[in-house]
């Protein structure tokens, strides 16, 4: 785990609203556990290994240093529109500019992944909980193939850059502070 420690350290630092809220995510080693690579659990989920705190549990450690920590880093998006009104406010207004394509591939994924969600489980749902910040995590946190490169508007590219610069700064105004 000093690995990982060390990685999240890293993440704070650089990322100075993740740092806000570091004490409350727990993280957690299960190689070869899962589907996937990771694993995000909310705080009042029922199957969240650490109840009441918002749990990341990582199976895949045998990536590079910057693919672990850009999974982290992505994951812990899930958690911010519930702590973070200015960061629920940018994810909204970015959720607002979707276009009728990128709905329709949204509302695919949805058909394509409804049988590992709960039982009526909406698209309304869906997005909120999941697909908005798998939008955030393909311009935020890549992973390797990049698949959502070329996939933004000119203004969705905009409100994410300000997203990036919430990040890591905890604030948006320009400037140094």
């Amino acid at each position: 785990m000093s690995d990982i420690k060390e990685l999240l350290r890293q993440i704070y630092g650089q990322n100075a609203l993740l740092g806000r809220y570091a004490d409350d995510y727990n993280v957690i080693e299960n190689p070869g556990g899962g589907l996937g690579q990771i694993e995000y659990y909310p705080p009042a989920e029922a199957y969240n290994p650490a109840p009441g705190r918002p749990t990341l549990e990582l199976y895949n450690t045998s990536g590079t240093g910057d693919q672990t920590r850009n999974l982290l880093k992505g994951d812990m998006l899930h958690d911010l529109p519930g702590v973070d009104r200015q960061w629920k406010g940018l994810r909204d207004k970015y959720l607002g500019t979707l276009t009728p394509r990128q709905r329709r591939i949204d509302l695919n994924a949805f058909e394509r992944e409804r049988s590992y969600l709960a039982p009526g489980t909406t698209f309304e749902e869906y997005m909120e909980h999941n697909r908005a910040d798998a939008h955030l995590r393909g311009y935020l946190t890549p992973d390797a193939a990049d698949e959502w490169k070329g996939s933004y508007t000119p203004e969705q590219a905009g409100i994410l850059d300000i997203m990036r610069t919430y990040l890591q700064r905890g604030y948006t105004q320009p400037g140094p502070r």
